[in-house]
């Protein structure tokens, strides 16, 4: 009685649930990455020929429509054989059992072991129909080369789903199980024959496959089409993203899309993404005193939400530090979004208003140009193109701190800093790549803000979508507003701070440097944030570790590494 009914103590419903890959693949549907623990991609029983099925059940278990979880008859020739060698020498398991055994227990051979194998197989006899435990089954075998499931090894070995198998296929792969490896139609082709025509006379003595079938399909050869994994390293930052992005925003942790099975939508444009990486392995656009020069790179597309590029660092791969979410000082960058933009929202301020450029102090904030030049008075127009360091200084005190940040809070940036520093960027945590191509977009966007985002939609292992992005706009500033920044920043491309290199297409812009506190008159940190009608891109180098050793080089012209290579 307790071998009868004991089975709900053995089986855990919860391993039942197959742990199953997350793809993340284009709107076009192709897989650009994959996640998992184990490789497999879920199947129904439905999507399975049923002479798929019946080769696995013609080797593995010829009367698994009849027995109860047990052969009775494959137990007793199994124990008659044990007797006779005095040991354990034969198995006879059910496919119920193998299920039970993959699953639930260990491969111990122990009679123990077995009595909760036939307790649990006759539990899930009980509870689940024969088709639900075939599919189980299916779904859980191991075919060797680390694939798990009759589905992901039909698009691995013949690059076909389980559901267009023909007769010689389904044979091929049932007679796997018995050994992945020593049966492995890969490194033993030969052994991999002659288990498949062993499956197929299996079938045809079982009545599932007439003589003449069996002869025709014995006579095939074994048609691999063996699926290449393509490698895409330019893909680990934007998957490394959309990973961040879904446990940030849908709550999904990276141990949950290792075993969900979810379909990922992304908005990556690959072909871009792959112009990027490559030029992020050009040396000569990394200027460092030494080796180890990093980047970040975004794009993202002007009329909507989409980030169609990320670059987390040059060799990135999976695990490292993803620098497009790495706050870091924005330098000048931060001027049009944290002092001019908020400005040109109060009609005292315009493009053409005079603003002080004179060695001064604001508030006991004392700072100089960079250049260390002086005008008395620029127009805000020059102030921009020119970088001047004062005069924004002091339009933040006009304009004032707390109005200034709640035009940052409206584009997503939200800093904890009260001075003037914020003028030239000098915050004390820093801004990302991510939020500065979001705040640049804004202007773009004729001062509209959208947050970008790497994930269009988001599927369950059921083919449910559980998610789907939505654009959500905020007014920031007016159109007006924005377009008297475009007009600046499109000549400060051309003529200003930003001048270095050469593009011939419109393009708005802003260069950034910040001073490096080791090494005198030298740059820690350089950026540039533009958008062209299309299109807004963010790029920062520096070093990870910064010290007196390690430093970039070329001071403003770094912007010829920085703007029109990219963009280009």
């Amino acid at each position: 009685m307790f071998i009868l009914y004991g089975g709900a103590i053995v089986v855990e419903k919860d391993k039942m649930i197959l742990p199953a890959k997350t793809t993340v693949e284009t709107t076009d549907g192709e897989i650009l990455g994959e996640i998992y623990h184990q490789n497999r991609s879920l199947t129904e029983i439905e999507d399975i020929p049923e002479h798929v099925q019946q080769a696995f059940i013609a080797i593995e278990d010829r009367r698994f429509f009849q027995h109860g979880g047990i052969d009775l008859k494959s137990i007793s020739r199994a124990i008659f054989k044990d007797i006779i060698a005095r040991d354990k020498v034969e198995g006879a398991s059910t496919i119920t059992q193998q299920v039970v055994k993959n699953l639930f227990l260990t491969n111990d051979k122990t009679w123990m072991r077995k009595t909760k194998e036939a307790m649990a197989a006759l539990y899930l006899e009980r509870h689940y129909s024969k088709k639900q435990i075939l599919e189980l089954y299916l779904n859980d075998i191991y075919f060797g080369q680390g694939i798990y499931g009759i589905e992901t090894a039909a698009q691995k070995y013949f690059s076909k789903p389980a559901k267009s198998l023909t007769v010689a296929e389904g044979a091929l792969l049932a007679g796997m199980v018995k050994g992945p490896n020593g049966y492995s139609p890969v490194s033993q082709p030969d052994k991999a024959l002659q288990r498949r025509n062993v499956v197929l006379k299996a079938m045809s003595e079982s009545g599932m496959l007439s003589t003449k079938k069996r002869l025709q399909e014995q006579g095939k050869t074994l048609g691999l089409h063996m699926q290449k994994n393509k490698d895409r390293p330019w893909m680990d930052s934007y998957i490394d993203l959309v990973m961040k992005e879904a446990a940030a925003n849908n709550q999904l942790s990276l141990e949950e899309l290792k075993r969900g099975g979810y379909r990922i939508i992304a908005n990556v444009d690959e072909q871009m993404q792959k112009i990027a990486y490559q030029a992020f392995h050009q040396d000569e656009y990394f200027p460092g005193n030494t080796d180890g020069v990093q980047g970040a790179f975004v794009l993202t597309k002007n009329t909507s939400n989409e980030i169609l590029a990320v670059l987390g660092g040059r060799q990135f791969t999976y695990g490292d530090l993803n620098r497009a979410a790495i706050q870091r000082q924005p330098g000048s960058t931060m001027k049009p979004i944290a002092v001019y933009g908020p400005a040109l929202m109060n009609d005292a301020y315009q493009p053409y208003t005079l603003l002080p450029d004179q060695k001064m102090a604001v508030k006991g904030y004392t700072v100089g140009n960079s250049d260390g030049r002086y005008d008395g008075y620029v127009s805000m127009y020059e102030a921009v193109i020119q970088s001047k360091n004062i005069a924004p200084v002091w339009l933040l005190d006009q304009v004032g701190i707390d109005r200034a940040k709640s035009y940052l809070d409206k584009m997503g940036i939200d800093i904890p800093d009260k001075g003037l520093a914020i003028a030239l960027g000098g915050l004390s945590e820093g801004i990302t790549p991510l939020q500065v191509a979001d705040a640049y977009h804004t202007f773009a966007n004729q001062g509209t803000y959208i947050k970008s985002s790497a994930i269009s939609k988001i599927f369950d292992r059921d083919g449910q979508a559980i998610y789907q992005s939505k654009i959500k706009k905020k007014h920031v500033f007016s159109k007006q507003v924005a377009w008297d920044m475009t007009t600046m920043l499109e000549t400060t491309v051309k003529s200003g701070t930003a001048s270095a290199g050469d593009f011939s297409k419109a393009l708005a812009g802003k260069t950034g440097t910040t001073q490096h506190p080791q090494a005198k008159g030298k740059t820690k940190d350089a950026w540039f944030a533009g958008y062209t009608p299309n299109f807004t891109a963010v790029i920062w180098m520096g070093y990870d570790h910064s010290d007196k050793q390690h430093y970039l080089q070329g001071g403003q012209q770094l912007s010829d590494c920085l703007d029109k290579t990219y963009f280009d």
